[in-house]
Order: C-alpha cells, then sequence, then structure tokens
C-alpha cells in the first residue's frame, strides 16, 4: 500500500476462496494508493494499483485477471566463453504500465507505479541462479517486454536486451557475457599505525581526471570535442558507472577492506570515519594499483566562547557548526573548469568574450554587494542562522565543536534574549590550529503574539508564523545555454516573489508563539492556518525600543465549487483555481456526479482551468496561457466567501493552424514549422518576436511546432489566443535545427482553425572552410549569413540583429544543407584552432538554386 509521497506496506495476506474473492483489512489514510499483488502456482503473478480517498469502510477493487506462466531459459558465460556459476538472475519488466485506477508518475509529487517501481510485483517475481554450467531459468513469468538481469561477484551487472514473452510461452534467452570488474584491497589505519573498524570505504570514476585527460587529446588535435564528449559518454565505462557491484564497503575488525567489480577507469577513493578526517586519492588505477594504504588523522575541531557586548560570558546558548562551500569558486562540473563545456575560451568572438566577461563581472559587483548588505543586516558572516539545538548551560561560555572535516565554517549560536548569529566565515585546515574564537551576541527585541480567528475569537493552534525579508527585485535574466536550450531564470520581485526566510514556528495550542529576537529593521510577517485566509504584513518593521504583543486576527477562507458539464464517459477531469498571485490549487472531478469543490482558498482573482487526467497536453496548454498580458481573472473570491462557477468540458479556446508546405513546386516533407509569440491576448505588443521574455512560451515552445509529412502537410494546434510569427525550417541533423526558409505573422483568435499554405524555394548548399598557408582542415568554425539587401553597408558584428541572419556550425571545415533558401547572401565564416582565431573576408554568395558549392579562405588574425 502506498501512502501520499511514501510507501509504506499494508502487510495484509489472504488467500482466495472458491470462487476467487479475497478480503483484506489494511490501514488507510485520506489519500491512498493501493496495491494488490497476486501469486499462484499455476498462473504468472499480477498486481492491481488503484486510488481511494476514505479512512474507513469497505473498498471494492477491481477484477485481477491471471494469465498462463511463462518460462524464460539461457546461458551465463564470461569474457573467455567459462560458465559463470551461482550468477543471480532476475526478471526486469519494461514498459509495463499500470493497471486499475491509479495514477501516473510525478502525480502530487508522488512516484507513480511503473514498470519495474512496482515493489509488490518485484517481491513476487522469481529469481534463478546458474548452476555449474552456467544454465539458468525463470518460470512463472508474466506476458509482456522485459529484460533478464544478472549479477555475480566480481563481474559488471549486465542485462539482455529488451524481450517479449507470449504468454504461457517459453523463450531461449540470447547468452549473457559478462566483464570481470577491477578489484581493490586495502587497510585503514589510524595515526598511531592501529587498525580502524568500521570506516565507510566508497569508489567513484574520477571524472575530473578522465575529463583533463579528453582535454590534452583534444587540444593536441587527436579528436573533435563534440565526438570526443559523444565517445565518453557513450562508452562501457561511463554506462556501467556505479552500476557493477557494490562501489562502497567498511572496513573489517582488521581495518582490510576489498571492493570488486570496479570500472576500468580512473578512480577516485573515499574514507570516512566519525572522529577522524576524511581522505581522498585521485586518480587510482585498480588494474595497476590493486593495494592502497590508509592513514587517517584526528578530525579537526573549533573552541571558542560566546559572550555579550560588554565581554561578559554568556553561559546559557545553543550552536551548530556547519560547513559552508566556497561562492566564489570558478564553475566547474564533473570536476573539470566550466571552459572545458565551452566556456568564455570556447568562444572564437573577440566581441563575445568581451561581452561574457563583463556580464561576469557584473554578476560578481552584484554578489559582493548583496553579501555586504546580509552581512551589515546579520552580523557575523551574513549567512542567515539556521537552527540550533536547545540551549544549554556552558561553563564560562565556553564551547568546542568537534568531528570536522578542513572547510569553511559559520557556527549557528542562539540565547535567550539575544539575536541569533551565523558566525564566520572560519577556515580549517589539517596540520593548522585554528585558535580559540570570541563570538559577541547582542539583545534583541522579542516577538511576542497570538492567533485567533477574527469571527469567534478563538486561538488558532498550529498556525505557520514566517518572518521574511523583503523580497529583492532582480528581474528576469537569461541563464545559460544547455544544448541549445537556454533556461530563465526568473528573479524576486514578481507576483510571488518571497524573500529568504530568517524565522518559522507554529503557535502552541493556545495559540501563542515567539519569534527568536531579531535586530532592528524592516521583514515581512505572514501567518498561514488551514481554514483561513493568509496572513501578510509586508511591512513589519522591528524597532529597537521593544516590541509589543501581537494580536493577529485571521479572517476565513473562501470556498468554491460546481458542476463540469458535457463530461466524456471515461474521462478524468481535474480543474485547477490558479491564484493570480501564482498559487494553484487543484480538485478532481467527480466521475458520476461531475461536481468539484475547493475548501480553504485564499481571497483574490482565480483563472479556473480544466484538464484532462490522461492528456499530457491539457496541463501544458494551460501555462502556455499564462503570459503577463492574460485577461482579467475568471472570479473574485472574497474572505469566508462561498460561491459556484460551473465549467463547460466541451469548451475550446485553442486555434488551430494548418496548411501545406510546396518546395520548389513539390510538396516539402521534414520541414520543421514553428510559431513564435510576439504577444498574449489583450496585448499590443511588439514588434519582435519573444524569444526568452516569457518564460514559460520559451520553455514549451516544443509543443507549438509541427514537421509537414511526406504530402508537405502541417498541423499545429492547442494554441492559445494572441499575436505570433510563423518560421519554417529546414531539418539538419538530430543535435539542431536547419537553415530558416520562411517567417510570417499570424493573429489568431480563440478557437479559430487557420489555413496558412506556405511555398519555398530552395537549393542544396555546401560550404568548406580551408585556412590560408595550411593542408589540414579547420576543425572548428562557423559561418554566418544575411541576405544582402539587409546586410550590405554593414559590419558582420552588426548582422546579429538582422532578421534574416543565420548560423551554422562547421564541423571539420565543412558544412551541408539540403535546403536553403535562394537569393541573394553576404558569408562570413570564424574559426579557431587551438589559441589561433582565423576569419574570412565577407563573401556575395548567389544560390539560385540546384546545388551551390564554395570553398572560403580564411586568414590567421593577429
Amino acid at each position: 500500500m502506498r501512502e501520499l509521497f511514501s510507501m509504506k506496506k499494508a502487510k495484509a495476506t489472504a488467500k482466495t476462496n472458491a470462487e476467487g474473492h479475497y478480503r483484506l483489512r489494511v490501514k488507510a489514510f485520506p489519500s491512498t494508493t493501493f496495491e494488490v499483488g497476486v501469486r499462484h502456482a499455476a498462473y504468472a503473478p499480477n498486481t492491481l494499483v488503484q486510488d481511494w480517498g476514505e479512512t474507513e469502510g469497505e473498498i471494492q477493487l477491481s477484477n485481477i485477471e491471471l494469465a498462463g506462466a511463462g518460462r524464460v531459459f539461457g546461458l551465463v558465460r564470461d569474457l573467455k566463453g567459462a560458465p559463470v556459476v551461482g550468477a543471480k538472475l532476475s526478471y526486469l519488466p519494461v514498459g509495463r504500465g499500470r493497471q486499475g485506477r491509479g495514477r501516473g508518475r510525478g502525480w502530487r509529487g508522488g512516484r507513480g507505479v511503473w514498470g519495474a517501481s512496482s515493489s509488490v510485483l518485484s517481491q513476487l517475481l522469481p529469481q534463478s541462479k546458474s548452476n555449474a554450467m552456467g544454465q539458468y531459468e525463470l518460470t512463472q513469468l508474466p506476458a509482456g517486454s522485459f529484460q533478464v538481469l544478472v549479477e555475480a561477484k566480481g563481474y559488471f551487472v549486465t542485462r539482455t536486451e529488451r524481450l517479449e514473452l507470449s504468454p504461457g510461452g517459453s523463450l531461449h534467452a540470447p547468452e549473457l557475457r559478462l566483464e570481470k570488474g577491477a578489484v581493490l584491497r586495502g587497510i585503514v589505519r589510524d595515526e598511531k599505525g592501529q587498525p580502524v573498524a568500521g570506516a565507510r570505504v566508497s569508489v567513484r570514476v574520477s571524472m575530473g581526471t578522465l575529463m583533463q585527460r579528453l582535454e590534452q587529446r583534444i587540444r593536441s588535435g587527436q579528436v573533435e570535442r563534440r565526438q570526443a564528449m559523444r565517445q565518453l559518454f557513450a562508452s562501457p565505462t561511463m554506462a556501467r558507472n556505479f552500476g557493477g557491484g557494490p562501489l562502497d564497503t567498511r572496513s573489517d575488525a582488521k581495518g582490510e577492506f576489498l571492493l570488486e567489480a570496479l570500472p576500468k577507469a580512473p578512480l577516485q577513493l573515499r574514507v570516512e570515519k566519525k572522529r577522524f578526517l576524511s581522505y581522498e586519492k585521485e586518480p587510482i588505477e585498480a588494474e595497476k594499483q590493486d593495494y592502497v594504504e590508509v592513514s587517517l588523522g584526528p578530525a579537526l575541531q573549533i573552541t571558542g566562547r560566546i559572550v555579550d557586548q560588554r565581554g561578559q560570558p554568556i553561559e546559557n546558548f545553543g550552536f551548530h557548526a556547519r560547513m559552508v562551500r566556497n561562492r566564489r569558486g570558478s564553475r566547474a562540473r564533473f570536476g573539470v573548469p566550466g571552459r572545458f563545456f565551452g566556456g568564455r575560451n570556447g568562444h572564437s568572438d573577440p566581441a563575445r568574450q568581451a561581452e561574457q566577461m563583463a556580464r561576469e563581472e557584473q554578476r560578481k559587483a552584484e554578489r559582493l554587494a548583496r553579501e555586504a548588505k546580509m552581512k551589515a543586516r546579520f552580523g557575523g558572516s551574513g549567512e542567515i542562522p539556521r537552527e540550533t539545538p536547545e540551549p544549554k548551560r556552558h561553563a564560562e561560555g565556553r564551547f568546542v565543536a568537534k568531528n570536522l572535516q578542513p572547510g569553511s565554517y559559520v557556527i549557528d549560536v542562539s540565547a535567550p534574549g539575544y539575536v541569533p548569529i551565523a558566525a564566520g566565515v572560519y577556515q580549517l585546515e589539517a596540520g593548522a590550529a585554528l585558535g580559540e574564537i570570541t563570538i559577541r551576541l547582542e539583545p534583541g527585541a522579542a516577538i511576542k503574539g497570538q492567533v485567533r480567528s477574527r469571527k469567534d475569537a478563538r486561538p488558532i493552534a498550529g498556525a505557520l508564523v514566517r518572518l521574511e525579508l523583503p523580497p529583492e527585485n532582480r528581474g528576469t535574466q537569461r541563464g545559460p545555454s544547455h544544448f541549445g536550450v537556454h533556461i530563465m531564470r526568473v528573479g524576486r520581485g514578481g507576483r510571488s516573489a518571497r524573500g529568504p526566510r530568517v524565522a518559522e514556528l507554529r503557535s502552541n495550542s493556545a495559540g501563542e508563539f515567539e519569534l527568536p529576537p531579531q535586530r532592528p529593521g524592516l521583514f515581512v510577517l505572514s501567518v498561514e492556518a488551514e481554514g483561513h485566509d493568509r496572513y501578510t504584513n509586508e511591512s513589519f518593521r522591528v524597532s529597537a525600543k521593544g516590541m509589543p504583543k501581537l494580536l493577529i486576527e485571521m479572517e476565513a477562507a473562501a470556498s468554491l465549487h460546481g458542476v463540469v458539464r458535457h463530461r466524456v464517459a471515461g474521462t478524468r477531469y481535474v480543474v485547477t483555481a490558479r491564484h493570480e498571485k501564482g498559487q494553484s490549487f487543484n480538485s478532481n472531478v467527480d466521475s458520476d456526479s461531475g461536481e468539484y469543490s475547493f475548501d480553504s482558498l485564499p481571497s483574490g482573482g482565480y483563472f479556473l482551468e480544466l484538464h484532462d487526467r490522461s492528456d499530457r497536453n491539457s496541463w501544458v496548454r494551460s501555462v502556455l496561457t499564462r503570459t503577463d498580458s492574460q485577461k482579467q481573472p475568471d472570479l473574485q473570491l472574497s474572505s469566508g466567501s462561498q460561491r459556484r462557477f460551473d465549467l463547460d468540458a466541451q469548451v475550446d479556446d485553442f486555434a488551430t493552424v494548418s496548411g501545406n508546405v510546396i518546395v520548389n513546386g513539390q510538396p516539402g516533407g521534414g520541414y520543421e514549422l514553428s510559431l513564435r509569440t510576439l504577444a498574449g491576448p489583450g496585448s499590443a505588443g511588439s514588434q519582435q518576436p519573444n524569444d526568452g521574455i516569457s518564460t514559460r512560451f520559451f520553455f514549451f515552445g516544443r509543443l507549438l511546432r509541427a514537421r509537414s509529412d511526406s504530402e508537405g502537410h502541417f498541423e499545429i494546434s492547442s494554441i492559445p489566443a494572441g499575436r505570433y510569427q510563423l518560421r519554417v525550417e529546414s531539418r539538419r541533423g538530430r543535435h539542431g535545427g536547419g537553415a530558416e526558409l520562411y517567417r510570417q505573422e499570424l493573429s489568431l483568435a480563440a478557437g479559430a482553425r487557420v489555413t496558412r499554405n506556405v511555398t519555398l524555394s530552395v537549393a542544396s548548399l555546401s560550404l568548406a572552410a580551408t585556412r590560408v598557408g595550411e593542408k589540414a582542415p579547420l576543425r572548428r568554425a562557423r559561418a554566418q549569413l544575411v541576405l544582402a539587401s539587409e546586410g550590405r553597408g554593414l559590419e558582420p558584428s552588426q548582422w546579429r540583429q538582422l532578421p534574416s541572419r543565420q548560423s551554422f556550425a562547421m564541423n571539420g571545415g565543412a558544412l551541408k544543407l539540403s535546403g536553403f533558401p535562394t537569393g541573394t547572401w553576404l558569408l562570413q565564416i570564424e574559426g579557431r584552432e587551438g589559441q589561433k582565431s582565423w576569419k574570412s573576408p565577407v563573401v556575395e554568395l548567389r544560390v539560385t538554386g540546384g546545388k551551390v558549392e564554395k570553398t572560403v579562405p580564411l586568414s590567421e588574425q593577429k
């Protein structure tokens, strides 16, 4: 049985009677998913998953059908052909989907029950071991797609390809070949040479070493960067990373350890034990060095005193030492600098390098300014103090933080009547004494109060009282590009923005609360309680002269209910009520009556959305409508109000664009068509496409696209009303689009069906880049083209803003486009080889049809 967000065993079993009926008695929750498994000697096991929303009573589950059991047999050998004895073999379902009325993965944050994630089915499925001949047999198997998983001591975990088994069928699986992994032995001792038992020894692939070696090959010209990355992540080393047996163990009573089935790659070894310094070593080549001796030194500690502003010791306090990361370090992935993946040094254009460096300097200055502001606000390290253990007596105010590792630390300290502080930052290094530190606390204003209902003045127990800093408006920034997709960072200061949390607690049975003392300043105080409207004071000021006891009276929350008319039989609907400030609430629609209801809604304006739970696009379509220019809310709810709002399942406010693509007089198949938003409904909009201002349109832009079929036909559906730009691109490989061939603006009304036929004239274009005075081709280059009518008289650095500009990467100094628009174009190619930059002059290129080939010489830039 699964409870919401977690799984708990019901521990209930039963046998069916002569009619196949069974009865289980289990504990239920307000939101429960039952998973029932059935096993019979003559049939294959099966499971049923069903949701339930009651805490008591009798649940009538759907019938469970059992099918005939199948069998799979085969052979397990090593790479030399010798049989592997005692290998453990398991049946692994693939793509089984769910049965019954259960939810899918991710609903309400739960895992769902898909395929092999069904724990009940995994418990029912049999296992087998290979015999002296390496043979195995798995019986009582269900029909469907599956894999055979094999595990053997010292070997990498291996599985077969996807197999299919018919009901009651028998299948001879392909032979499984196992590869032995590397072995690493060792011993762990302390600084006195005594063995350390129970130390955790873990091993992982040293990605930093792998990447550095790969970088050397790339710089020496042995391999191209993109090809090298593709080979690395498709290699057996990466595929088997952390897949071959246990990669962690513990030392025995003699301090010895053994790790088997390790990847045959440079490894990173880490040994951890409380009261000792952690030990790290890399790279380790287990095939060459199979024995390691580890010596652990004593852990570090911080000693100090807590005093008041006059230097007098404070004896009653709680403290906690926590490690903080160095936020000023350079960005790295897998232990290698970010430039390996195409950072600042990856740009061949000096102007782009300077632009990126300027942005980095600006971000650094902003970060330093924020840190200085936080230090002035909170003192010490500038970190917001975190929760500490309950205060207890420390003689003369002295404390010792033990069992620490090298690194940067802050000390969170709280004492009754004093402002909590995160003191530091303190740098600990092995072999270097820090010395005794002194932390000064200052008295602060206590924040006490009571939460009660405005309606009947009764105290509200369990209300969540939260103290935050005012939100800082950082605007919207364009984030880094990952595989060509720019991720938008929405800064604080939006409609649902919140500042950093300073303190949080719940009111007691009398509705009373007491927040930790704070320095004078401006805060945001908010209170939330079930059945009540949220209370927020965005200008809550803490005074140095003391604070009076607060009395917070909360209004009753609003409720909303209604009926969904014209429902489709068998469809499961969900109503989403989205608050104008960003909060969303969901309610299931009753399949029989069509009713839905919301309790405890905050007051304010709401947009109501109806979704088909089985249709993923129904959920994502609503996101596309959430632009800043959206219409007024569907309804307004005041505190304590009860409203009815009915919905119609047949109303569709989304438009459709369809048509045909004609290329050189013939149907054009395989062309990419997309819509880019210019403005939402009811907005004057901008004349330029919104290629990133709207986070939601950018992220879900893949939905507003289509590919023409073999007859040239296309259709883009589920389009919110608004103004768009229709674009057509030629398809070029699986890593990116091709040349842009066509643009046209469209204005779409709600529910409109628009036909747009696209006529194109294209040619096949082949470009080659050569270096003057060099025989080898240029491996890294980029070509940019603009229409001559737009770019003539402009420098290439100014082409970026032109509508017709197109840019393409040239791998190996060559570029082939099967569909490129005809016309007169200006072309420039830039490239880079090692530390040298190469550039061509601006070339006029006439594309008139058929096949066009052009070789462009590049000169070295001094």
